[in-house]
């Protein structure tokens, strides 16, 4: 993954001891290989080769994956009805619009049991009297019911759909006061949360106050108990020199005795000091506990207030889906009961011609749907990619497939290692080998929630080697791809436009813990000095670097193999010539 500070440091552990020994080589090639190549001069050699202009470019960090083209949009044309092909009137990359004919099937034997039941028909008696008063007053009754708004169905499918609109205003509601509970700083265990955790701060302010104050006090009384034990000293050494029994003995010693007496007092006030600061000190680090007791209860609560805000959120989805289902279920039965009407009246018509004439004229509808089904047309419009229909063969089973061109998808899988880094909506870079070094854009439309599983339902891999369905959408236009290629795609994880790069290696850490490059200054007559100018390093894609920073512009040379001439900042340095290149090229 790409990083956005810093500058990575494993390739440098890997090669610490690689660099410093490389280094001391190359450092040796510049000061003696000149010589020995007839140079002449003392100073340090510069390689321009290695350097590099700072530049400016994209960086893209991505996931790499391949696909295969397909139609987003893909219809199969399948016939029930067992009649030969007569006919078949488009091939293979003929566009075509809904309705337009696609294959005619042979239906003269249809025909001809159309005829024998029309002559059936004619025969048949007329319905009875009876049956047609029943057919009459069933759509009678079950119409008033519609009429007077009293249909069963009806009315719980409208109650429903006013029961979810109540849930979904209420859900609303309560969610709507969450949040603004929380804009304006209301809720009550945030507010206490929070409370606590400022007086906490306060006391462990407090108590680290205190410790200071007294440390300074002991601070105080140690420099005291220092200047009193010199003064008693001294004292001492000049009481020794004296002869007792003279007058100068005698009052030196009750100086002795006076300047032991400060001392000890000395002594005292800074035990007390001390045993002071330790109490203080206790006194800190239990302040400091409860502290983090606090602010933990505070972060908890903040957790705890999000989760809530997202369970209002969840109950309104809910609710919002309950009430769309509602909604759903009430069309779906205003559908249906309008289907019954519509039957019930069917019945009046049939009972009108009899019992036996109804089967009759329901055997000849279905046979004459079947005449009508014989032309197969095409459902919707799109290009023809596949024709399985072929004269004299069956027409039943898949006859076409239609697919629309401009509507593409790319079939792919996500590896179980990389799920956690690609998302539905996420750009993607697209790339096929027929279109040479064009890119498309595109992005996931559909990431499958499990991994792939085998012919028994189990999932065939587990961890990093699963393997999730993925779809993505093509975005560009008049791409020229087509269905059946094999892409190269690439997800974008992370992107930076028209950012100043370096070769990631010319990043470096120096002594202070400085992120920094060297940068060569043109000095005119092939002379060259080194500058280690620190920067601010933003993401990479393992190549290169993106960095920013005074000095750092579009043009501007860098070492891009600094640990070989960091030692040389400030020198002036001789661009090397042909030879010496070609020999440091040979020695790596």
């Amino acid at each position: 993954m790409a990083e956005t500070s810093g500058v990575k440091k494993k390739k440098k552990l890997k090669k610490r001891w690689f660099v410093i020994g490389g280094a001391v080589l190359v450092i040796a090639a510049l000061l003696i290989v000149p010589r020995l190549l007839g140079a002449g001069k003392a100073s340090a050699v510069l390689r321009l080769s290695d350097t590099t202009p700072v530049s400016r470019t994209d960086l893209r960090s991505t996931i790499s994956a391949n696909g295969t083209v397909e139609s987003a949009d893909a219809t199969n044309v399948y016939s029930t009805l067992a009649l030969p092909v007569r006919s078949v009137a488009v091939e293979v990359g003929d566009y075509v619009r809904a309705g337009d004919v696609l294959a005619e099937l042979d239906g003269e034997s249809v025909e001809d049991q159309i005829s024998t039941q029309r002559a059936s028909l004619n025969t048949a008696q007329a319905a009875s009297g009876a049956q047609l008063k029943s057919a009459q007053d069933s759509y009678n009754t079950f119409k008033q019911s519609l009429d007077d708004g009293l249909n069963a169905s009806l009315l719980a499918a409208q109650a429903q759909v006013d029961s979810a609109q109540e849930a979904y205003e209420k859900a609303q509601t309560a969610l709507e006061r969450y949040e603004r509970s929380l804009d304006e700083g209301e809720n009550t265990q945030l507010l206490s949360a929070e409370s606590s955790r400022d007086q906490a701060r306060s006391a462990l302010e407090s108590a680290e106050n205190a410790l200071d104050s007294a440390q300074s006090a002991r601070d105080a009384a140690a420099m005291t108990l220092a200047s009193a034990g010199n003064a008693y000293a001294t004292a001492q050494e000049e009481l020794k020199a004296l002869e007792e029994g003279t007058p100068e003995y005698a009052a030196k010693e009750e100086e002795v005795a006076a300047l032991k007496a400060d001392n000890d007092a000395a002594l005292s006030a800074y035990e007390a000091a001390e045993a002071q600061c330790d109490t203080l000190e206790q006194q800190v680090d239990t302040a400091s506990d409860a502290y983090r007791l606090a602010k933990s209860a505070y972060d908890a609560a903040e957790t705890g207030a999000d989760d809530a805000l997202d369970d209002y959120r969840d109950a309104v989805d809910s609710a919002k889906d309950a009430y769309d289902k509602a909604v759903k279920n009430l069309e779906s039965t205003q559908q249906s009961v309008s289907g019954q009407l519509e039957s019930y009246s069917n019945a009046v018509q049939s009972a009108q011609a009899g019992a036996s004439t109804a089967v009759t004229q329901e055997a000849i509808a279905q046979l004459e749907k079947q005449l009508d089904d014989a032309t197969i047309t095409a459902p919707c419009d799109g290009t023809i990619t596949a024709v399985y229909a072929s004269v004299g063969a069956s027409g039943s089973g898949l006859l076409f497939v239609i697919e629309d061109l401009d509507d593409l998808v790319i079939k792919t899988t996500v590896k179980g290692y990389d799920i956690g880094k690609v998302a539905v909506g996420q750009k993607v870079a697209i790339h096929t080998d027929a279109t040479g070094d064009a890119e498309f854009d595109g992005s996931v439309s559909t990431i499958a929630p499990t991994a792939q599983k085998n012919a028994y339902g189990v999932t065939s891999a587990t961890g990093s080697d699963a393997l999730f369905d993925t779809e993505v959408a093509v975005e560009s236009t008049n791409t020229g791809l087509r269905i059946g290629l094999e892409a190269q795609l690439d997800y974008i994880l992370e992107e930076a436009k028209d950012v100043l790069v370096v070769p990631y290696d010319a990043v470096y850490q120096n002594d202070d813990g400085q992120t920094c490059v060297l940068t060569v200054e043109d000095l005119g007559g092939g002379k060259y000095t080194l500058h280690e100018v620190p920067v601010t390093a933003g993401m990479d894609d393992d190549l290169d670097i993106a960095v920013t920073g005074d000095g750092i512009a579009e043009g501007v040379r860098v070492v891009h193999a600094p640990d070989s001439y960091r030692l040389l900042v400030g020198q002036t340095l001789t661009a090397a010539s042909q030879q010496y290149e070609l020999w440091a090229g040979m020695m790596g």
